[in-house]
């Protein structure tokens, strides 16, 4: 069983996969259950909010891990949960 958070991107980085590839070392260097990140481009006319990006682990002590380091923005400060 796998465990998912989405984020969508904060529509003030101009590539927004930088933005999640940060969220991804993160994850990778934190949370041993971490899998993989997917990315869904969600885009319509405006530069805004264009990319949803998926976070899987198989523990769900990473989730929390995880999502608590992007709420408080103590690791990770400019994902948008």
């Amino acid at each position: 069983m796998f465990f998912k958070v989405l984020i969508k991107d904060t529509g003030t980085h101009p590539d927004y996969r930088d933005e999640f590839l940060d969220i991804e070392n993160w994850a990778e260097d934190h949370c041993s259950s971490y899998v993989y990140m997917k990315i869904t481009d969600v885009a319509d006319v405006t530069m805004e909010y264009d990319a949803i990006a998926e976070y899987h682990f198989r523990e769900e002590r990473d989730v929390t891990l995880f999502t608590r380091g992007i709420v408080t923005g103590k690791q990770i400060g400019r994902a948008h949960v």
